[in-house]
């Protein structure tokens, strides 16, 4: 490739949906497994359902042949300093997944970053602040940044260690895992599902058809908003009852969105929603009948999904946080990151003592 890549800055959803296709092919070609939420699947419905004000997305094409090599969607937010205020973004929509990563060609990265930070976001766009957050331990972007920044002024990162959890299943099988540390978490939910059985039949649903998954979804995006209260992190944002109807229709009959159940004698009384996406299963929503908290429904579906991912030789992700019951499954897996890459000097200066360990809390609520 010859000369700089070619930008674009697109900002409204017909322009957006132009590049649909060219976005799930490079999308397709990447390997990692870690960029669900930040493909078209989560992209386009989150603009579509949710119509944040200040979205945009960066695109950038080979000068030659055209070829889409990188998208880069984002959200743009305002930094405060005392009297001052800086421009800053963020990825679209990161207080709604576990983590992302960008949609880049695999041997174009760094060249691909140089143009969206000194090019785009720093000449075209007038961005001061780049939040890139939450990122897995596994990012090629956070270790790209790490590696021809580390040392400079205009970088500032942040390490999240004990806050991801997931069971990587492709080197080991079930029962060995289950003979292991964890073995007596599994073993007490063979014996809740046993125990339940006495109650009558029991039945495990990897996958609930389309005629029935939309209520579910309503019902468990309900369930779940009661069940964790205040911790619920999704309890402040707007509309995101809609995103995950939206997404859950669009893409359950590709098999990447999974409406689980378990049913007693016919009747629901846990599921769960799980995207599984290139041998990566995101476990994204659950919740329980309060009425048979007894029998622990909740513990015996997870247990069926994680069966379901050895089976599928995947991963199973718990995704972001530190909930207890968390630590009962899986082991800690590597850390969350936080990267902040400061395009003006100025707010350096400014902003160093307000970006801090904790200051993605504060732009959770953004």
């Amino acid at each position: 490739m010859n000369g700089q890549m070619l930008s674009e800055v697109i900002q409204s959803e017909p322009a957006l949906l132009a590049i649909k296709n060219e976005w799930q092919v490079l999308s397709a070609s990447v390997p990692q497994s870690i960029g669900f939420f930040g493909g078209w699947d989560f992209a386009w419905p989150y603009i579509h359902t949710t119509k944040p004000q200040k979205w945009f997305v960066v695109t950038l094409r080979d000068p030659e042949s055209k070829e889409l090599l990188a998208v880069f969607p984002w959200e743009l937010i305002q930094l405060n300093a005392g009297d001052a205020t800086y421009r800053a973004v963020q990825p679209l929509g990161a207080s709604l997944v576990p983590y992302m990563e960008f949609t880049v060609s695999p041997m174009r990265l760094r060249a691909a970053l140089q143009v969206l930070l000194n090019t785009v976001l720093a000449q075209q766009i007038h961005i001061d602040v780049v939040c890139l957050w939450p990122l897995h331990e596994t990012s090629r972007l956070y270790s790209s940044l790490v590696e021809d920044l580390r040392g400079s002024e205009v970088l500032k990162i942040f390490r999240y260690p004990g806050n991801l959890r997931e069971i990587e299943t492709r080197s080991q099988d079930y029962e060995s895992y289950c003979r292991g540390k964890w073995g007596t978490t599994f073993a007490n939910a063979r014996y809740r599902e046993r125990r339940l059985q006495k109650d009558g039949e029991v039945c495990f649903t990897l996958s609930e058809p389309p005629s029935l998954a939309s209520g579910i979804v309503a019902d468990l995006c309900a369930g779940s908003g009661e069940q964790f209260g205040e911790e619920f992190v999704y309890r402040n944002k707007p509309r995101w009852k809609e995103l995950v109807g939206e997404m859950v229709n669009a893409l359950l009959d590709q098999g990447v969105a999974q409406v689980s159940t378990l049913r007693l004698n016919g009747a629901i009384i846990a599921s769960g929603l799980s995207f599984w996406h290139k041998g990566r299963r995101y476990f994204y929503l659950t919740h329980y009948d309060r009425a048979h908290a007894v029998r622990s429904p909740g513990k015996i579906l997870l247990h069926r999904l994680i069966q379901q991912t050895f089976a599928d030789k995947g991963v199973f992700c718990f995704g972001a946080g530190t909930h207890s019951y968390k630590e009962n499954w899986a082991p800690s897996y590597g850390e969350l990151k936080a990267a902040y890459i400061f395009l003006n000097p100025t707010a350096r200066h400014a902003l160093d003592g307000l970006i801090n360990q904790d200051f993605i809390l504060r732009l959770s609520t953004v």
